[in-house]
């Protein structure tokens, strides 16, 4: 605890800033009553008066991954360690980072003053362009395969990178929008008042105006390579885009969660009970499940957390739908990562338990380096999870599997 004196005309960021010198501690996010002041804001407009109490969190290394990219990026201080988490990774001095987003090849950091940095496949969203100049007080960016959108303060959207996926709003310009989603060459941006926009491919949701009526009072988006799922505030499902998972169909009760494999939806019913359709092969096809509170998905299978830590799986077995050889394992399991073709589950003792397709990361030699870890996320083809001292663990992809690459850390050295 400390006393920190800031004129009101300062931004939150500048009160930040301040802290951290006085306190000699890195701070992330600044909040007032549970709720979170953005760095752009002043003092006066976020509401902060003489002797407010402000709370904080302290910076902790961060990791991110994504089912659309091989790689990983750890965010520290003042760096961001980046790359393949088995093979070759790469330095960057970036400060003040709060999110890493990763398409196929290029990555985007959401930075704490708003702003947003990009490298990578110069193509593919790796270089920002003319939508630099419009990235500011950004709060989500989402990615396709080869693009990405992101959300301001204010409720505009800028998108960039590979036209073809998604990465020009087609003289569009949404309004009012709160949160985005992503398919493999589309997206949907959920606006305040409950409708939906889309553009990009219309093969791949990109077109939703078959289903424009029904897109009202949404409440959360879900995708999966080729459609999109929304969720009503009344609890209907309405679907659009390609494959069999556009074609909806019945739930069987109000849902409360999405989830999606790369050609299937899997709905979370209150309840407890959970439901899917699409293609059969990638998840279509849910059995009786009681008490699931979590869905967590492949490429072609679910998997549902249960009240009390069990776990219950379906869809195409070698992609993680059979868990049988490890389902006595599976018991007071607190979170479920998985990567393309693997799913992995970390109890509340610290064990990881893994299975699913081997190269893909379900080897339990490779987990076990990943015993006590703060953080686990799964990459499309790859587990890394980050121990308490920040040091990377990554395991998956056949014949490099269960390698933890000293690298990583040495790195923070340089």
């Amino acid at each position: 605890m400390g006393m920190i004196f800031a004129d009101q005309q300062s931004t939150v960021q500048q009160l930040r800033q301040k802290a951290q010198q006085e306190l000699q501690v890195q701070l992330l996010d600044l909040f007032l009553h549970h709720r979170q002041l953005y760095a752009w804001l002043t003092l006066h407009g976020a509401g902060l008066e003489h002797r407010s109490v402000v709370n904080a969190n302290v910076w902790q290394p961060q990791l991110f991954c994504s089912a659309r990219s091989t790689a990983c990026a750890v965010v520290y201080a003042d760096a961001v360690l980046w790359g393949d988490p088995l093979g070759e990774l790469q330095r960057l001095d970036l400060k003040e980072v709060r999110a890493v987003v990763m398409s196929s090849g290029a990555y985007a950091a959401l930075l704490a003053d708003g702003q947003v940095a990009a490298w990578g496949d110069f193509l593919g969203g790796g270089h920002l362009g003319a939508a630099r100049s419009q990235l500011r007080q950004v709060r989500q960016i989402v990615a396709s395969h080869r693009a990405f959108a992101a959300v301001r303060a204010d409720g505009a959207v800028v998108a960039w990178g590979d036209v073809a996926f998604g990465g020009d709003l087609d003289d569009l310009e949404p309004t009012n929008v709160v949160r985005l989603c992503a398919s493999r060459r589309a997206f949907a941006a959920l606006k305040a008042d409950g409708t939906v926009v889309t553009w990009g491919d219309s093969d791949f949701g990109g077109d939703s105006s078959a289903v424009q009526t029904q897109l009202v009072s949404v409440a959360a988006l879900a995708a999966t390579e080729s459609a999109f799922l929304a969720l009503r505030a009344d609890g209907a499902l309405v679907a659009w885009g390609g494959g069999f998972e556009g074609e909806l169909a019945p739930a069987g009760g109000a849902a409360c969660a999405l989830c999606a494999t790369r050609g299937a939806f899997g709905a979370l019913l209150q309840g407890g009970a959970v439901a899917a359709w699409g293609d059969p092969d990638l998840g279509g096809r849910a059995p009786v499940v009681q008490g699931a509170v979590e869905l967590s998905a492949t490429a072609g299978a679910f998997a549902a957390l249960l009240e009390g830590g069990g776990v219950a799986t379906w869809g195409h077995g070698a992609l993680g739908g059979d868990s049988r050889q490890v389902q006595s394992e599976l018991w007071e399991v607190q979170k479920i990562e998985s990567t393309f073709g693997a799913f992995a589950a970390l109890r509340a003792d610290g064990k990881v338990i893994v299975w699913g397709d081997a190269y893909a990361g379900a080897d339990g030699e490779g987990a076990e380096g990943a015993f006590g870890c703060r953080q686990l996320q799964g990459a499309e083809g790859a587990f890394a999870a980050l121990g308490a001292d920040g040091a990377l663990v990554a395991w998956g992809r056949g014949e490099r599997k269960g390698k933890a690459p000293g690298a990583w850390n040495e790195k923070l050295d340089e």
